[in-house]
């Protein structure tokens, strides 16, 4: 293994089950599983039935964690954060994108 990547031989029954709250995040795992496990099927958790699964299989959950921008050197939700109604720790589907594409 190396920087987190397997060889596809090593994949055969693994599984990367995503827990996703937006198309975005659907495609923001779907890019990273292709580039640390290459080959692995990706599905989400609400539609997957894990008691069919053979028992040699591999599973990776996965889900996108959103962290507060950094602000005087800290990672913190401000009081700003409050008054504008949103929570930097799910944000919108809307706004995610962005977020991503500045990131």
């Amino acid at each position: 293994m190396t920087d987190g990547v397997v060889g596809e031989q090593a994949l055969q029954g693994t599984l990367v089950v995503a827990e996703a709250r937006s198309s975005f995040e659907r495609e923001t795992i779907a890019a990273w599983a292709a580039t640390r496990y290459p080959g692995a099927t990706v599905t989400e958790l609400p539609g997957t039935d894990l008691d069919q699964l053979p028992a040699h299989t591999r599973l990776i959950p996965v889900r996108v964690v959103w962290l507060p921008p950094v602000r005087n050197g800290e990672r913190r939700v401000s009081a700003a954060d409050v008054v504008a109604l949103t929570n930097p720790r799910r944000p919108r589907p809307i706004t995610q994108r962005w977020i991503g594409k500045r990131s």
